[in-house]
């Protein structure tokens, strides 16, 4: 147990600082990871039906699941150029996404507003920040 707690600690020192805002972005690239992982597996239907099956999973799990990879591995390495292009996968699946939603909530029926709004709700975090990190190509150093 005691090497536990030894491991543990010593992965936290390596989590780049501020550390509780860098496990809550990496928290945030997993999820959408784990969506595009998802996506991949089992693409919605709705997403199926309106745009075909290649096109779904390549822009809703592709983009999801390999801007996710660039962008916590970038993240971790304060390497953010990489993390941008990361950002830049995942937005653009998030777009892609939105426009599917809103194309299927004004030409069949039900309601997928709720559900635009959580994917605009995405778009908003990842652009706020793209917008924190766009001026560097790494984490300025302090000193």
């Amino acid at each position: 147990m005691d090497r536990l707690i030894h491991l543990a600690k010593v992965w936290w020192l390596t989590v780049p600082e501020p550390r509780v805002f860098s496990l809550g972005w990496g928290a945030a690239y997993l999820m959408l990871g784990c969506a595009g992982l998802l996506a991949l597996v089992d693409p919605p239907q709705s997403l199926i039906g309106s745009a075909g099956w290649l096109p779904a999973v390549l822009s809703l799990g592709g983009l999801n699941v390999l801007g996710m990879f660039i962008a916590m591995v970038s993240g971790w390495c304060d390497f953010w150029k990489g993390e941008r292009l990361g950002l830049a996968f995942m937005l653009g699946a998030a777009g892609i996404y939105a426009g599917l939603i809103v194309t299927l909530q004004l030409h069949e029926s039900g309601n997928r507003w709720v559900q635009f709004f959580y994917v605009a709700f995405t778009l908003v975090v990842l652009g706020l920040r793209y917008l924190m990190i766009r001026w560097y190509t790494f984490r300025p150093r302090e000193g």
